[in-house]
């Protein structure tokens, strides 16, 4: 079943525009994707919520693992070819796409302990996260626009 959730969650990334340069505006549509995908397979999500507390040593350790496997090549997808002369030149850029994942982590993570089932995921969580973005993008950006 988890590895049927991991192929759910690559139709994401089969979406994205890899041509956009500009890392708020992929990770926008990186969310926006995602969101279309939650909502046409919720089921699938719903099961990847509940394996988070998967307690059963038999499978607990191969569940952390393809999670980890997840986050690390969604990120290391979403930071590819990203134009890094639109940050600012008096910032490390290393740390500051560290700041950028740790709230996109902990933003998903707080979604998905609000909601009961994927299937009540709205566009509101979107513009929730946009509201993130624009603080980053005035933040770490040389113009912000």
């Amino acid at each position: 079943m988890l590895n049927y959730v991991v192929e759910v969650i690559n139709k994401i990334y089969d979406e994205v525009d890899w041509s956009q340069t500009d890392l708020f505006i992929r990770m926008r549509e990186i969310g926006l994707i995602k969101l279309k995908v939650m909502k046409k397979f919720p089921q699938a999500f719903n099961f990847l919520k509940t394996t988070a507390h998967e307690e059963a040593a038999e499978v607990k350790s191969e569940i952390e693992k393809i999670g980890k496997h997840l986050i690390e090549s969604g990120l290391e997808s979403g930071y590819r070819n990203i134009d890094l002369t639109k940050f600012r030149d008096d910032i490390d850029i290393q740390k500051t796409i560290n700041i950028i994942s740790w709230t996109i982590l902990s933003f998903a993570e707080h979604q998905r302990n609000k909601v009961n089932s994927f299937e009540d995921i709205s566009m509101e969580e979107l513009e929730e996260w946009d509201s993130y973005f624009d603080i980053m993008k005035r933040c770490f950006y040389k113009q912000y626009s």
